[in-house]
C-alpha cells in the first residue's frame, strides 16, 4: 500500500491496521485501513477532501452491526481503496492500536471475531453471536 505523502503529512501519527495487517485475514476485496491521529480531525477532513477523499458514514436510519461514536473518530475513503480512521483522541488511538495488535497476535482471520474484539476493547461492549 502506498499513500500519497500529502495525505500522511496531515497527521501526527498514522498506523496501518485491519485485515491487511493480519496473516490470511484479507480477501481480494479487502481495502486498506489506516488509523490516524491529528490534533483537529475536522481540519484534517477539510484538507483530505481537497486531496480526493470523502467522508464515509453509516446513516442512523440504516441498521448496522457496528456501534461507534462519531464524536471520537471520523472515517474517510480515498481513491486508492484506503480507509482513514481519523481521531484526535490519544485514548482512542491507543486502544484501537492495542486492539489491532491483539487481533494480530491471535491471528483473527474471521471478521466477526475481529469486530467482537474491537467492540470490547474500544467500548467495553460484548458482541452478540
Amino acid at each position: 500500500m502506498i499513500i500519497d505523502k500529502a495525505v500522511i503529512d496531515v497527521f501526527s501519527a498514522a498506523l496501518q491496521v485491519g485485515s491487511q495487517t493480519i496473516l490470511d485475514a484479507a480477501t481480494p476485496e479487502s481495502d486498506y485501513d489506516v488509523l490516524c491521529y491529528t490534533w483537529c480531525k475536522w481540519l484534517a477532513v477539510k484538507r483530505l477532501v481537497k486531496l480526493g477523499y470523502f467522508r464515509t458514514v453509516v446513516p442512523s436510519d440504516v441498521p448496522s452491526p457496528y456501534r461507534y461514536n462519531q464524536n471520537i473518530f471520523v472515517t474517510m475513503r480515498g481513491p486508492d481503496k484506503v480507509n482513514l480512521i481519523i481521531t484526535s483522541s490519544h485514548k482512542f488511538y491507543n486502544l484501537f492500536s492495542d486492539a489491532n495488535r491483539v487481533a494480530q497476535g491471535l491471528q483473527l482471520t474471521d471478521k466477526e471475531d475481529r469486530i467482537a474484539l474491537f467492540q470490547y476493547i474500544l467500548y467495553g461492549r460484548h458482541w452478540p453471536r
